[in-house]
């Protein structure tokens, strides 16, 4: 609806002048629409501001507690060395067993038990069976990796027929 700005009269959209007051019609609506306004750069820098110092703080925060923790240092405050490995014999196990009808052929079984206790690496594992003074002794060996205090049984298998008496060794050393 629109009305006269002179004296209020009603107006008709097709009048160009108040019937009432004979004044040139300029149109105004009584109702207010409430547009949305736009909103002041101060308060979206402001914002802004706020949520830049809050990422700031965050940041640096992070960085602080870090420090902290590692020890203040780039690479984190631990200095990790190369450690080599270090093999060491556990046990020795020495198990005969026969493979044929007649138990004719004669096999040993050497289990040596290796922990590392050094650093993770390639270790060098030999079995043996040693006749004591003939030159009949066998012997084996196998490269194994082991990781930092890992345990694992290294198992050679030896034909034994002529092998008589004596003892089985085993031996660890990192390769």
């Amino acid at each position: 609806m629109d009305y006269c700005t002179e004296c209020g009269t009603k107006i008709v959209k097709e009048h160009k002048f108040c019937s009432k007051c004979g004044k040139e019609i300029t149109l105004k609506n009584k109702s207010n629409l409430n547009l949305p306004q736009d909103h002041s750069k101060i308060k979206v820098w402001s914002w802004l501001l706020v949520v830049l110092i809050l990422g700031v703080v965050g940041v640096g925060g992070f960085l602080f507690i870090d420090a902290i923790i590692t020890g203040g240092s780039i690479t984190g405050g631990v200095i990790h060395t190369i450690q080599p490995p270090n093999p060491k014999v556990i046990s020795v196990n020495c198990n005969n067993y026969g493979t044929g009808i007649l138990d004719m052929d004669q096999r040993t079984k050497v289990q040596v038990t290796v922990q590392n206790l050094g650093g993770g690496g390639n270790i060098q594992v030999v079995g043996k069976l040693d006749q004591e003074g003939t030159e009949f002794d066998l012997s084996d060996s196998k490269t194994v990796y082991l990781g930092k205090n890992k345990v694992q049984v290294v198992t050679f298998d030896f034909d034994s027929s002529s092998f008589r008496s004596g003892q089985c060794l085993g031996y660890a050393y990192s390769s």
